[in-house]
């Protein structure tokens, strides 16, 4: 069943994408561009589970992660990103935990983010730089709970982007996440930021 978190991002972003390419496609030195991407994702944060009256050692497992992408032209060498990446993770606790079963917390996490993203002009194999940086809100829902803990989140990185031909391309680049720690039981007492470093590959469409 989906989430409302998830609902209502992929629905935002549609709306997003739909508007957007509505307005700018008739312009001659615009360009709507759509991504979908997938790969790692490697989450780092605090290595301890703190609760009431205990403390327990714990790391996140590396996991996947898959997402969707617009972006649109602005003044070069300048576009706008809307984004939305989902992705499933664990929280490992170490050692003997008789509380939670000595189970890894396992849990979903959503982002949603809007960037601006600095482009290089096209070298003469098609190939680019690029740099991005924004915000937006992320949502983790550990799959025990009917909850959800949300929080904001930044994000920064860049790649490089080959474009063999007019319609398509491929775009290979390293974006982290940073936000703050999710709670991932009730009564975990959540501090501290996570990283969620996320190298991936993705088909790009540009539509004009």
């Amino acid at each position: 069943m989906k989430t409302i978190f998830e609902v209502l991002c992929r629905l935002i972003l549609l709306f997003c994408i739909c508007a957007g390419g509505a307005r700018i496609l008739p312009a001659s030195n615009q360009n709507l561009h759509l991504m979908v991407s997938g790969g790692g994702s490697l989450l780092r944060g605090d290595n301890t589970l703190d609760l009431p009256n205990s403390t327990y050692p714990a790391h996140f497992n590396e996991k996947l992660q898959l997402g969707i992408l617009a972006a649109v032209d602005l003044h070069a060498p300048l576009a706008l990103e809307l984004g939305f990446r989902n992705e499933w993770g664990e929280y490992d606790l170490l050692g003997e935990d008789r509380l939670l079963n000595n189970e890894a917390i396992r849990f979903t996490l959503q982002q949603a983010f809007c960037n601006v993203s600095y482009r290089t002009p096209n070298s003469g194999g098609g190939l680019l730089l690029f740099v991005t940086a924004g915000g937006g809100f992320r949502g983790v829902h550990p799959e025990n709970s009917n909850g959800y803990d949300f929080g904001w989140s930044v994000n920064f990185g860049g790649g490089l982007e080959a474009r063999p031909s007019r319609r398509y391309s491929i775009r290979v680049e390293l974006r982290d996440f940073i936000g703050s720690m999710p709670r991932l039981i009730q009564s975990q007492y959540a501090r501290g930021l996570l990283h969620d470093l996320q190298p991936s590959i993705g088909l790009v469409i540009h539509l004009k």
